[in-house]
């Protein structure tokens, strides 16, 4: 990923950024440059909101019973069966 200004437009791969934002998996400067760039972009905002609660889902469904349906901001992400 190549860093951008702050004032650039969105990354072009936004919901991957946002996904590795969220995990901190971005190199140092980039999560700095991300960050910058989220204290002005809704859209961005919106991304790494929806990632942060998709890894959460995920993350409670892996830790789930294997029972129940987990959703999303509305959207079904797993129905928590394990094979």
């Amino acid at each position: 990923m190549v860093p951008w200004p702050c004032m650039d437009p969105c990354p072009r791969d936004r919901d991957d950024t946002a996904e590795a934002f969220v995990l901190q998996r971005l190199p140092a400067e980039e999560m700095v440059l991300f960050e910058n760039h989220l204290k002005t972009c809704n859209d961005c905002r919106q991304a790494v909101k929806i990632a942060a609660e998709y890894i959460a889902a995920l993350t409670l469904c892996r830790q789930a019973s294997g029972r129940g349906t987990l959703r999303v901001s509305g959207r079904l992400v797993s129905n928590c069966i394990e094979n």
